[in-house]
């Protein structure tokens, strides 16, 4: 858990629109995903900062604003 924990770390914070709180919610989700299966094979930072765009994505969505320009609607 510590490795991964470093590799979130080392995720870029840039204009996407995801920040830090984004980025530990994403690697707690990908953590409870791991808990309890599920798997991905590829690379395990790709997945975190996709979660965490879908984070961002939420919380834009939460106030209101369009979704995401990353992800579109």
């Amino acid at each position: 858990m510590f490795r991964s924990a470093v590799a979130a770390a080392a995720l870029p914070i840039s204009s996407e629109g995801i920040n830090r709180t984004h980025l530990d919610e994403a690697q707690a989700i990908w953590e409870v995903n791991k808990i309890i299966g599920l798997s991905y094979m590829g690379d395990e930072k790709e997945v975190i900062r996709r979660i965490a765009i879908m984070e961002a994505d939420d919380e834009e969505r939460a106030k209101g604003h369009d979704s995401h320009p990353l992800i579109g609607s």
